[in-house]
């Protein structure tokens, strides 16, 4: 795995319920700009940091929380009762900042990009611009029916429960330092839970549907050969949503960042958000 730097001030923020979320910064605290990224699922804010270089030396203080859940967050791994909770944390984060919606932009990869998606259906004008990184708006993989009304039946009756994932590290990245890291991280978690995949699912439907509102200038970035999330559910999303710029990465697994070439694609990102914040 590539080698990470270290936060210069972490914090933890209290949701709504009283639990705490914690959150890296990067980047000065009167920094001109902000840039907000919303990692995965079943991962955390931490593996961001070898790829924040690009965006502090523009100027941004780079804000990388842990989803409730998640890392170190509180929370039962994976799981939420209400896909909006995510909405009603990120909000929280949020308060805490200082700089004009024209300067701050956020970023989510995977299941972090559906949470992104929502919040700027939500809240249209916070922010100048949106980066998308693999999004959650379809599983690659479709179960078959039965699992899925057994999974629909144990969200209601035993909404805690988690299971194995299915994922196969492998699948994440062609780097093999990448996979490796991904098994062993102690802050990644690999299990399912049975109400997150039934309010994630719903969240996808409504995203979907509710695409040809996202007028927030957006850059949507798609592995071409992402076994985990689905490229064609990407393609509909960007052709639908009226201010989305659209790309798809042949032959990319899952996580861009972290491919060999993950660099170029963070310095994409950067490029984007140094652009829509100009001025």
């Amino acid at each position: 795995m590539i080698p990470a730097g270290h936060p210069d001030h972490v914090r933890y923020v209290a949701a709504a319920d009283g639990s705490r979320l914690f959150v890296r910064e990067y980047g000065p605290a009167d920094a001109p700009k902000t840039l907000v990224i919303i990692h995965g699922y079943g991962e955390h804010g931490g593996r961001y940091e070898a790829r924040l270089a690009p965006f502090v030396a523009a100027g941004f203080r780079v804000v990388v929380p842990d989803v409730r859940g998640h890392g170190r967050s509180d929370g039962r791994r994976g799981h939420v009762m209400a896909f909006d909770t995510y909405l009603d944390d990120l909000e929280r984060i949020l308060a805490e900042l200082t700089t004009a919606p024209s300067k701050t932009v956020l970023f989510g990869h995977s299941h972090g990009g559906l949470i992104s998606i929502h919040y700027a259906l939500r809240h249209p004008g916070r922010f100048a611009a949106l980066g998308l990184s693999s999004p959650l708006l379809r599983i690659a993989i479709i179960p078959p029916a039965w699992k899925a009304g057994a999974g629909r039946l144990l969200s209601r009756i035993a909404p805690k429960l988690s299971l194995p994932t299915e994922i196969k590290a492998e699948w994440v990245s062609h780097d093999p330092a990448v996979v490796a890291a991904y098994g062993t991280d102690p802050l990644n978690h690999h299990v399912v839970n049975t109400r997150w995949f039934t309010e994630a699912t719903a969240a996808m439907e409504r995203a979907n549907a509710a695409a040809g509102n996202l007028t927030l200038p957006t850059l949507l970035v798609q592995a071409g050969d992402d076994k985990l999330v689905s490229a064609a559910a990407s393609r509909d999303f960007a052709a639908a949503a009226p201010n989305c710029t659209y790309d798809e990465i042949a032959g990319a697994y899952h996580e861009l960042w972290f491919e060999p070439d993950g660099a170029t694609h963070a310095a994409r990102f950067a490029a984007w958000f140094i652009e829509k914040t100009e001025g």
